[in-house]
């Protein structure tokens, strides 16, 4: 795998191990739509990045998912990518690169701006392809909940923690 470390995360499983058996592990998790518990733990290690090295707020903090996480997720966001990018439209922004939900808004106000001023009618279609979907998105659903982490620094570890908010 590109860009792994050589140690392991809260896992314990180096990545060069992973990287050679993933393709047998991703079946099994993604027909159960479930993404087990254990692989959903990560380590997070404040790193220093300016001044006062005793203010908290001058850390900024690092997480190491699980190898298996990040196995997953780098199959999945290809396969969903690579299928998906032919039939996307050019005006989406949820999860690409320079698009966010910021441009989202300034690019549909300015067209609604644009259509009102010009006496243009603006519909906006959304769609629900959740049925479509269900296995795939009880699977992303179950990667993304229940969440834990434990701080790492220096040579203490502290407790498992649920994490309420962010992505992994």
């Amino acid at each position: 795998m590109t860009g792994s470390s050589p140690y392991p995360g809260p896992d314990g499983v180096p990545e060069i191990i992973l990287s050679r058996f993933c393709f047998s592990l991703a079946p099994k998790s993604y027909s159960s739509g479930i993404f087990p518990f254990v692989w959903k733990e990560a380590f997070v290690r404040p790193i220093h990045k300016k001044k006062n090295k005793n203010d908290v707020s001058n850390y900024r903090p690092i997480v190491k998912l699980s190898a298996i996480a990040k196995v997953f997720e780098l199959m999945v966001y290809d396969n969903i990518y690579l299928n998906c990018m032919p039939f996307i439209s050019a005006c989406q922004h949820g999860f690409f690169k320079k698009k966010s939900t910021v441009t989202n808004l300034v690019e549909a106000t300015t067209a609604f701006s644009n259509n009102m001023e010009n006496g243009y009618q603006t519909d906006v279609i959304c769609t629900d392809f959740s049925k479509a979907f269900d296995n795939f998105l009880a699977w992303i659903k179950s990667y993304l909940s229940g969440r834990t982490y434990r701080v790492v620094f220096r040579l203490a570890i502290s407790s498992l923690l649920s994490s309420n908010s962010g992505v992994p």
